[in-house]
């Protein structure tokens, strides 16, 4: 009789410390350096590690800048706080209606996304989160890493803007690069991206027609290293294939391992 009022008073216990745990909020790690300072309830864009979709979720933030203490019962990466986002930061989400229309989308190289019929994309801080995501792909815009002087002069001489109404054609590709990759010193990566693969060369063959902007999503814990989006008109659609075709084919791409071929057109 005793041991069983024993055995009865440990699962007890056990299962108290249980409920605790789950109850407890966890902390949020950013791995980017965002603003956030002092204390309140705010609401943050998350993720789950492995997670397609991002959310919002309330939290009790901390003065500890890039920690935050989430209500929601699970850890998350950080993505960003509402209110205080940073400007350049870039949701790309695959949803069931959207300003662009998924003509076609496969995997390249390793696993592929769900499937989805439409993108929108957004500023995170003036997204508004659907229950009908399929996945949600964030990416900063930052400066070019591997350009010199000269290159950037030319590319910024001839680059038109996105959203010109004739190119109303767009390609999203993300891609993830092999560990080997990232083992490599800069000045070797550069040596790869420019004098063996000549990628700005390449890419400046086809501008104006092909307008193109890179999203770094590495330091945000997303599933890729960079989204890079592409638009535009229907008329170049075969000068677009020559030039993905021509990057594939470069000693760069060896160290791709993950890539996904997402092609759009614009549907407003």
């Amino acid at each position: 009789m005793i041991a069983y009022l024993i055995s009865t008073v440990v699962s007890m216990l056990l299962r108290t410390v249980q409920l605790v745990w789950q109850a407890a909020p966890r902390s949020v790690i950013s791995t980017t350096p965002l603003p956030i300072q002092g204390q309140g309830r705010r609401d943050v864009v998350v993720r789950a590690p492995g997670d397609n979709v991002s959310r919002r979720v309330e939290t009790d933030l901390s003065s500890v800048p890039g920690r935050i203490t989430c209500i929601a019962k699970a850890s998350y990466n950080l993505i960003a706080v509402a209110g205080r986002v940073m400007q350049n930061l870039y949701a790309f989400s695959a949803t069931s209606s959207g300003n662009w229309r998924v003509v076609d989308m496969k995997p390249v190289a390793g696993a592929p996304l769900p499937s989805a019929s439409a993108l929108s994309i957004a500023r995170v801080d003036s997204l508004i989160p659907s229950t009908d995501q399929a996945w949600t792909l964030h990416g900063l815009m930052s400066n070019l890493r591997y350009a010199k002087r000269d290159e950037l002069t030319s590319l910024r001489s001839k680059q038109e803007g996105l959203g010109r109404p004739s190119a109303r054609r767009a390609a999203l590709i993300p891609i993830k690069k092999s560990a080997a990759w990232w083992d490599l010193a800069q000045d070797e990566r550069r040596a790869i991206f420019e004098e063996q693969s000549r990628h700005t060369a390449i890419g400046l063959d086809y501008l104006p027609a092909i307008a193109r902007q890179l999203y770094h999503s590495r330091d945000l814990s997303e599933p890729f290293d960079f989204l890079t989006w592409f638009e535009y008109a229907p008329e170049h659609a075969q000068a677009f294939e020559d030039l993905v075709g021509k990057l594939r084919e470069t000693s760069e791409w060896r160290y791709i391992e993950r890539e996904i071929d997402i092609r759009l057109e614009r549907a407003v």
